[in-house]
This record gives C-alpha cells, structure tokens and sequence, in this order.
C-alpha cells in the first residue's frame, strides 16, 4: 500500500503541531517551576523529539527554543 503525499504531509503537519504544543507546555512548566538549569532540560527534549519525529520538528524546536 502506498501511501500519498497528501497523507505524508498532512502528518508531518500534525508531528510539527504536536511539537510546537509540547515544547511550549515544558517551556512553561520551567519557567513557573523555576528549575535551576533551564537550558539543558529543553536541549534534552529538543534532542529526544528530533530523534523520535525527524528534522522538520527539530528545526520547530529550534525555532521555539530561540525566541
């Protein structure tokens, strides 16, 4: 079965949302929660959801990390 590039797209869209929704509940979470070492706890996530969903959703990482 092979799958469209409607399909695919309408997925990396829904992966791109769901990270932009989740690193910014954990950057609100460590800013309210006044962790000592901010930085490393999102660079970790950072590094964790690139690897589980691709590039495109490390790059929204990124993005989000540096505003």
């Amino acid at each position: 079965m092979k799958l469209s590039s409607k399909h695919l797209d309408k997925t990396t869209a829904n992966r791109k949302c769901f990270t932009f929704l989740l690193m910014l509940a954990l950057i609100g979470i460590v800013h309210f929660a006044s962790v000592p070492d901010p930085e490393m706890i999102l660079f970790t996530a950072m590094i964790i959801i690139t690897n589980i969903f691709g590039k495109e959703c490390g790059i929204v990482c990124i993005v989000e990390l540096m505003l």
